[in-house]
């Protein structure tokens, strides 16, 4: 018997700021959650339990002024 369960949670924020004098603001907020639970069973009473939690945030700031 295997038993799998997966959890994605994903958020992403987009900021965009225009200013005159063509000054582009850009902010760019992903946040990501990956929970993953493994749970395998052997015929020879083994129980082998594994929890993988991912935590993964990316932040990317663009300034561009001309």
């Amino acid at each position: 018997m295997k038993k799998i369960k997966t959890k994605i949670k994903s958020k992403t924020k987009t900021k965009i700021k225009i200013k005159t004098k063509t000054k582009i603001k850009i902010k760019i907020k992903t946040k990501i959650k990956i929970k993953i639970k493994i749970k395998i069973k052997i015929k020879s009473k083994t129980i082998a339990k594994g929890k993988i939690k991912i935590m993964t945030r990316t932040e990317t700031k663009i300034k561009v002024s001309v």
